[in-house]
């Protein structure tokens, strides 16, 4: 809530280190980790995880996005695959999922992955907000549009949403709208 990121990673990392055991201290380590674009440290710590329970599914999304920032997107894939395996309920790991097939180039498979995120959490500002961004990466800018106009019937507030959609608007020269 200050800004200060660096403060909150040495602590979560130490409090992991000090309870390996709590899967809460784990999950938040390893998600400061991913923030600070520490990858070869998370997918360390989700290695360790996955030692202690080789069947949770946050471990592996925990690993599939360290290997993700260290473009493995292959072994991403693969690890976002058995996450999806162990909790098909998850609409991000879906949006993840999505994502790292866009990087490898595989433009179908992830436009069925974000699909497939909608279908599961149809009220997820976020879930339409990760198909906007899939969309708009593609060229389909009407769609995009459509996708963020989702998002913020959802959720109006949707900080992030409101900031795509202008930009989107301007890069479309729709600088009223934008505004």
């Amino acid at each position: 809530a200050s800004g200060d990121g660096v403060n909150p990673l040495r602590e979560y990392v130490r409090a992991a280190d000090l309870m390996p055991e709590d899967h809460d201290a784990q999950r938040k380590a390893g998600t400061f980790m991913l923030l600070a674009a520490r990858y070869q440290d998370a997918q360390g710590l989700a290695q360790r995880m996955l030692q202690r329970n080789p069947n949770d599914a946050q471990a592996h999304i925990l690993l599939a996005n360290a290997l993700a920032g260290l473009k493995d997107t292959e072994g991403a894939i693969a690890t976002f695959e058995k996450a999806i395996a162990l909790d098909p309920n998850r609409a991000g790991t879906y949006t993840g999922l999505g994502a790292t097939q866009l990087i490898s180039g595989n433009r179908d498979e992830a436009e069925k992955a974000f699909r497939k995120a909608l279908e599961i959490a149809p009220d997820s500002a976020n879930a339409h907000m990760a198909f906007a961004n899939f969309l708009w990466a593609t060229g389909k800018l009407p769609e995009a549009e459509q996708q963020m106009r989702a998002a913020l019937a959802i959720d109006p507030k949707h900080l992030v949403t409101h900031r795509a959609l202008a930009m989107l608007l301007m890069t479309s020269r729709r600088a009223p709208e934008a505004e």
